[in-house]
């Protein structure tokens, strides 16, 4: 952009035509002994050329470096932006070298009472079908803290149902009939299932777990609805 600009100041004080010029003649004599020109060249005055306007050798020089400018495509955001403004951020899944997303780490500790319920949970065998991309997933997850989600996820009680989440199994969740996220399966360990974003003391109450303190428990803004 530098070059650009000197190349268009250098050239603006030239940028009015040229004044006609005069037609250039032979720097042989008009006449000589014998007649003619030696050689049998003529005399006659050179033909001129029109004369190029300055304007139009700056247009042309400036167009050059424009036309030569490379064109660039956006830059994906990093990983931390798009974890931070979207709760779940691209991997390499090494099974099938494919990019997959996976929520973003909890921040969040779990209080001891979380850890128990998500403890009996895996004890009864209950599941949570969920979608990285869900706000109310996000949100159930936040609640449970990170300790507790822990015990869940590698006690297998988490299915993801998003085919393009690490390690989602989406027929399995239209096998179960899912059609929401999140939805529990199997609380208190009874038949069906219950879909929706709820406070921990409403899971802890429908899996018969007492006592339970929904006051020690953070409950967060619009913590109701569900994903479809």
């Amino acid at each position: 952009m530098l070059s650009l600009l000197a190349l268009l100041l250098l050239l603006l004080p030239l940028a009015s035509p040229l004044a006609p010029l005069s037609p250039r003649r032979s720097l042989l004599p008009s006449a000589l002994p014998g007649g003619g020109a030696p050689g049998g060249l003529s005399s006659s005055p050179v033909p001129r050329r029109s004369p190029v306007p300055r304007r139009s050798l700056l247009l042309s020089a400036l167009s050059l470096p424009l036309l030569s400018l490379p064109s660039r495509s956006p830059a994906a955001p990093p990983t931390s932006v798009m974890s931070a403004e979207l709760g779940y951020f691209p991997v390499l899944d090494r099974e099938s070298g494919e990019a997959r997303f996976v929520s973003s780490p909890l921040a969040g500790a779990s209080t001891p009472q979380a850890v128990r319920l998500a403890g009996r949970l895996r004890e009864q065998g209950a599941r949570l079908y969920v979608a990285y991309w869900c706000p109310h997933c996000q949100n159930t997850r936040a609640m449970f803290g990170r300790e507790a989600w822990e015990v869940l996820s590698k006690g297998g009680c988490v299915v993801e149902c998003d085919a393009r989440g690490l390690g989602g199994d989406p027929k399995l969740c239209g096998k179960r009939g899912v059609e929401g996220f999140p939805t529990f399966e199997g609380l208190g360990g009874k038949k069906g299932m219950v879909s929706g974003e709820m406070p921990l003391g409403r899971i802890a109450e429908l899996a018969g777990f007492e006592p339970f303190d929904q006051e020690l428990e953070p409950v967060l803004q619009g913590s109701s609805g569900a994903c479809s």
